[in-house]
């Protein structure tokens, strides 16, 4: 007997078609259904899809687990975020070509939640004098406004903020060029 997953469900749906400037971004689920109730997914903390900073859908049951499809523009940088499935249980696509899954942060006892940038994502070219400083981080589930970062130079001075954010389930991604010669610390 051959195992179901989340593209064997009769939710699957027919390829989108996008207009010329937009790629379909695809989100397919290869997670049998003995993976998801042999303890691989926390029912305290239920999978979920986040696009763009808007929450797609979250996976309460196995059968919620459809795999999904947008047209996002090519041109722009676009987040993908999943969070409480194992890595393995899932494969992304942009354009027709796989994309590597991204950075991961604890979210369950068990799975991680990723980030994955796809699209035109670009980083600031530092200049020879400058670094390039890369910030990551997960803020979860909180009620409350997370404060994010701060970076001081070897003074105590602040010389990069990061905003607060009151949005729950978000990764936040920083990227910016720094001085090389400030002894720079990140709290």
């Amino acid at each position: 007997m051959m195992a179901q997953t989340a593209e064997d469900s009769p939710a699957a749906a027919a390829l989108l078609t996008c207009n010329g400037t937009d790629a379909l971004l695809q989100v397919k689920y290869t997670i049998t259904e003995d993976g998801w109730t042999s303890g691989f997914v926390s029912y305290k903390y239920p999978p979920f899809l986040k696009l763009q900073g808007n929450m797609v859908r979250f996976y309460d049951t196995f059968a919620d687990l459809t795999d999904y499809q947008a047209c996002l523009p090519r041109v722009e940088c676009s987040e993908v975020v999943v969070g409480g499935l194992p890595t393995d249980a899932y494969k992304l696509s942009f354009d027709g070509k796989a994309v590597d899954i991204r950075q991961a942060f604890p979210y369950d006892d068990n799975n991680p939640v990723t980030s994955t940038e796809v699209g035109t994502c670009t980083k600031p070219i530092c200049k020879d004098t400058e670094a390039l400083l890369e910030i990551q981080y997960w803020n979860g589930d909180f009620s409350h406004t997370v404060l994010a970062f701060r970076v001081e130079d070897k003074d105590g001075n602040t010389i990069l903020q990061g905003e607060e954010s009151d949005e729950s389930y978000s990764v936040n991604n920083t990227y910016t060029c720094l001085p090389k010669d400030d002894h720079a610390t990140c709290s």
